[in-house]
């Protein structure tokens, strides 16, 4: 797995526009995938993802909707401004339904783009990791698909910043499912206990050493020092650890 992680190497596949003001990501067939993945089924795979980047149910709900909340709030905003009904109380009912209407509308709308965005991520997410499952596993190349998502700033006119999310579809040949996961990383971490072993069988222990290293003979007389109990010669008075 380890040697399959090391040779990996990655494909970037970026959204383009699409009619109706939509984006997809890019079907075109890269080269890389000669031989891996066959142009029909990377075709395929392709259009299953492309498929989850647009729900319209979703943009109804979440957009769509809120936005005619906000324009009919602005309606009757006008009505109101513009009415010459004698009635004042009209006009100014319709004034406080209207800035009503249109600050739900604005509400709705801004919660409705998140919502839309956090849903819409998580579908492609899912519609990628399904495909990756078609082929993280396959013989004798395999390969993982995964989605980058990168939050950049643009900054407008006189200053203004705005943030756009930029999807982009990775394909990394050569890397299966389960060195994707993380068992490169556990490989990795037992090193240091057999490392640890290897010391210990290469240094002595502290002990082992001051047992070796103890003094055998007297320095004074050359006498044989009898066991490691005795301190001193017993010809010479010498002591043993001179």
């Amino acid at each position: 797995m380890i040697g399959n992680s090391r040779n990996a190497r990655s494909i970037y596949i970026s959204m383009v526009p699409n009619m109706c003001c939509q984006t997809r990501f890019d079907s075109t067939y890269p080269n890389q995938l000669n031989g891996i993945i066959h142009p029909q089924e990377f075709e395929e795979s392709l259009k299953n993802i492309n498929k989850s980047v647009i729900s319209i149910p979703l943009i109804i709900i979440c957009v769509i909707l809120p936005f005619l909340c906000l324009l009919g709030g602005i309606a009757l905003l006008i009505v109101g401004a513009t009415s010459r009904d004698p009635d004042a109380n009209k006009s100014v009912l319709f004034l406080a339904i209207g800035g009503g209407i249109a600050g739900f509308g604005i509400i709705s709308l801004i919660i409705g783009i998140c919502v839309m965005q956090a849903v819409q991520t998580c579908r492609m997410r899912k519609a990628v990791a399904e495909e990756s499952t078609k082929y993280s596993n396959r013989s004798p190349v395999p390969c993982v698909w995964r989605l980058d998502v990168t939050t950049v700033t643009v900054r407008g006119y006189k200053g203004k910043t705005s943030s756009r999310r930029i999807y982009t579809l990775v394909i990394t040949v050569g890397s299966s499912g389960e060195s994707a996961n993380g068992n490169y990383s556990n490989q990795m971490s037992l090193q240091p206990s057999s490392t640890f072993t290897q010391k210990n069988q290469i240094y002595p222990s502290p002990t082992q050493y001051g047992q070796e290293s103890t003094t055998k003979f007297c320095s004074q007389c050359g006498m044989t020092r009898p066991n490691q109990m005795a301190k001193f010669c017993a010809q010479c008075g010498q002591s043993f650890n001179r």
